[in-house]
């Protein structure tokens, strides 16, 4: 494997990883609390997975230019 297509590959792991990190948070939100103090820590997560996502989408264009 050259290194372009092992950067290619990491960056989609971490774009999988970030949306599963997203989806968990949006469930439990959906599900919810009474709590906001859970409510917000639920949308903490949720916004992780987004910035995780977003991470893998710049290692991938990264991994394009070389």
């Amino acid at each position: 494997m050259s290194t372009r297509s092992e950067a290619a590959r990491r960056a989609t792991i971490v774009q999988v990883i970030g949306g599963v990190i997203a989806a968990v948070g949006a469930i439990l939100m959906a599900i919810g609390t009474t709590l906001i103090a859970l409510f917000i820590f639920y949308f903490v997560i949720f916004a992780v997975g987004l910035g995780t996502i977003a991470y893998g989408r710049k290692l991938y264009t990264d991994s394009l230019k070389g």
